[in-house]
């Protein structure tokens, strides 16, 4: 019996589109930038990552292959189950319509999927204001206690890079953020060569760097929502 665990994350931008607060659930808005993944064999044990890139512009055949290479990466881990935070709102949705339009089966990416945002709600939802039907992902971390790891602008040589850009409102790299102009800059980057003020090397450091501080804290929480069986 299988008892590996894969986690999921998907960078996503909205090239065409910019989503309203409704629209997060249709595909029309969203166009994929990067996969992030994350492998564990067994409970406690260490934990493999990787954030896979689209290696072109935004027509289909750069989506199929990105899809295809994380397929891959996933057929290539014995895993029972698939982690992701709001994936049955986002992640999943969306991963699931990008395979349809290409005709890639993306269902390896989401053998066994749980959900961690349906414990984090039972277990919080009373923290929670009125309007709100989940926590944010790093205040959840911050409630349980779980380590997480911010992405600076500074790092990379980027925080005066991309100061015109007003959706750039923090010194430490958020999903909006991707969504909104770094996800557009490195895909523009690789189809025509426009990075605006960066290089695809930096946007590519600055990007898996926040990718994988979203998938390494998925298997902690996993570990507190879903504490594994004391043997007999």
């Amino acid at each position: 019996m299988s008892h590996g665990t894969l986690a999921i994350d998907v960078e996503t931008a909205s090239p065409f589109n910019d989503p309203g607060w409704d629209d997060f659930d249709d595909t029309a808005y969203f166009e994929l930038v990067a996969i992030a993944l994350g492998y564990q064999s067994e409970p406690e044990g260490p934990i493999e990552t990787t954030v896979l890139f689209r290696r072109g512009g935004w027509d289909d055949d750069s989506t199929a292959s990105l899809l295809e290479d994380a397929v891959s990466w996933c057929r290539a881990r014995d895993a029972s189950r698939t982690l992701t935070y709001n994936g049955d709102g986002f992640d999943a949705i969306h991963l699931r319509n990008w395979g349809a339009l290409v005709g890639v089966d993306v269902e390896p990416l989401l053998v066994g999927h749980e959900d961690l945002r349906h414990p984090a709600t039972e277990r919080h939802g009373n923290r929670l204001p009125e309007w709100k039907d989940f926590p944010k992902f790093e205040t959840l971390c911050d409630w349980e206690g779980v380590e997480t790891t911010s992405t600076y602008y500074s790092d990379y040589n980027l925080e005066t890079s991309l100061q015109g850009y007003d959706a750039i409102d923090s010194a430490h790299v958020q999903g909006k953020h991707i969504g909104q102009v770094l996800g557009e800059l490195y895909v523009d980057g690789l189809d025509n060569g426009d990075t605006g003020p960066c290089s695809i090397d930096d946007l590519e450091r600055l990007i898996s760097h926040y990718a994988t501080g979203d998938i390494e804290p998925l298997f902690e929480l996993d570990r507190l929502f879903n504490p594994p069986e004391e043997p007999v």
